[in-house]
């Protein structure tokens, strides 16, 4: 960045802390110097011996205060329930294109050659060619074969399995 960009936006930061300060400063001031007014006192009477409200008075607001807030809730989950499970199939479909897409652009820039714009790459396509089909490749002075990179997922049958078959092959034909 420019020295000129870096002065004006730390003159900027302090030019801002300075008029936040102030601004408390005022502020503690205002509190501390008004005046409070002076209220008069209650009668000296006990509290056992004041009157109270029946506890009708009391119960009934607070009890359909509940009940209001109670009834909103449930008729708010009834609809806000079956319209998110509804549109979790289509949410779950784009998250999983979404995480593909972002994966297959992870993974091409992985096999790439290492470089300052590309701090991932491991640079597989330096033996196994762009394409990443593998092929013959020079070694340490000599020619070898590289392998094909591009069916690494494939699933094949383990070895043994494989064996198996062609040795129940071989006993039927002989």
């Amino acid at each position: 960045m420019p020295a000129g960009i870096l002065a004006l936006s730390s003159n900027a930061g302090v030019l801002i802390a300075v008029a936040g300060l102030v601004v408390l400063v005022i502020a503690a001031a205002a509190i501390l110097l008004r005046g409070r007014p002076k209220r008069t006192a209650p009668p000296d009477i006990p509290a056992a011996m004041r009157p109270a409200p029946s506890d009708t008075d009391l119960e009934t607001p607070i009890f359909a205060k509940l009940q209001g807030w109670g009834l909103l809730l449930v008729v708010f989950f009834v609809i806000w329930v079956p319209l998110m499970w509804l549109r979790e199939p289509t949410t779950n479909l784009a998250q999983e294109r979404a995480l593909k897409t972002d994966a297959i652009e992870r993974g091409s820039k992985a096999v790439q050659l290492f470089s300052e714009e590309n701090s991932t790459g491991i640079g597989c396509v330096r033996c196994h060619g762009v394409s990443l089909t593998g092929g013959q490749n020079l070694y340490n002075g000599s020619v070898v074969q590289v392998p094909n990179l591009t069916t690494v997922c494939v699933h094949r049958p383990p070895a043994h399995q494989e064996r198996r078959r062609h040795l129940h092959d071989d006993r039927g034909r002989a």
